[in-house]
């Protein structure tokens, strides 16, 4: 993987921002290795700041360490991904459910104008905006939920599980049928329905999990690469 050399000034966090890119955008997929030689060269910086940001993300839940093999980019397992997917539904619901009760209408224009963006990004080439589109829905929902810990708790999550979001969004009528979801969604928080709205949302997201379960490989919890 190429990619372009960052400037020394701040370079442990130039670093991590460009390395977490490329696991988000799933140009490292899990359970690849990064070779902090091999990182410093590609980056043009010297060993310190690629070990800085390594153990950045490691905070972030993106990259593990384990002995002989140096720093991975983390890979769940098949049993693994369920949890982190059932554990999303509920804190999603529950983003949900508290949304409906303090969402004002210029929130609710702004799902809408998210939404109207993802009827107009069509087409595989279009994934990476779908899949912008979608995270900034979520990020919105839980702005509205007005809960700092939630918000933390979920960002977490999904930056854990966003390679497998990305191979969701590339599967079949899975954007058509989140694109659905969502709309139902943004139907109950227009009508302040807190019951509605949080059972809309963990349904969407086990939804997202039933079209990535078969995906998975049952050995070893390694998804396909996608083609760049």
């Amino acid at each position: 993987m190429k990619m372009s050399p960052i400037n020394n000034i701040s370079a442990g966090q130039a670093v991590y921002r460009c390395l977490r890119s490329a696991i988000l955008s799933g140009k490292f997929v899990p359970g690849e290795r990064l070779v902090e030689r091999q990182l410093s060269v590609q980056l043009d910086v010297s060993h310190i700041p690629v070990r800085e940001a390594l153990k950045m993300l490691e905070r972030d839940g993106l990259v593990q360490f384990t002995p002989f093999k140096g720093a991975q980019v983390i890979k769940l397992e098949p049993h693994e991904l369920d949890q982190f997917y059932n554990v999303r539904a509920v804190l999603e619901g529950f983003a949900a459910r508290l949304a409906a009760a303090n969402i004002t209408d210029e929130g609710l224009r702004e799902l809408e104008s998210l939404l109207d963006a993802a009827d107009r990004a069509d087409g595989e080439d279009k994934i990476p905006e779908v899949a912008r589109i979608n995270a900034e829905f979520h990020r919105l929902i839980g702005v509205w939920a007005q809960n700092g810990v939630l918000t933390d708790f979920l960002d977490r999550i999904r930056s854990q599980i966003h390679f497998f979001m990305l191979q969701s969004l590339g599967t079949g009528d899975r954007p058509k049928h989140t694109h659905e979801e969502h709309r139902r969604i943004l139907a109950a928080l227009a009508q302040h329905d807190p019951v509605r709205s949080e059972e809309a949302a963990v349904s969407h997201i086990l939804s997202a999990l039933r079209t990535i379960q078969p995906q998975t490989d049952h050995t070893t919890g390694q998804p396909e690469r996608r083609s760049a």
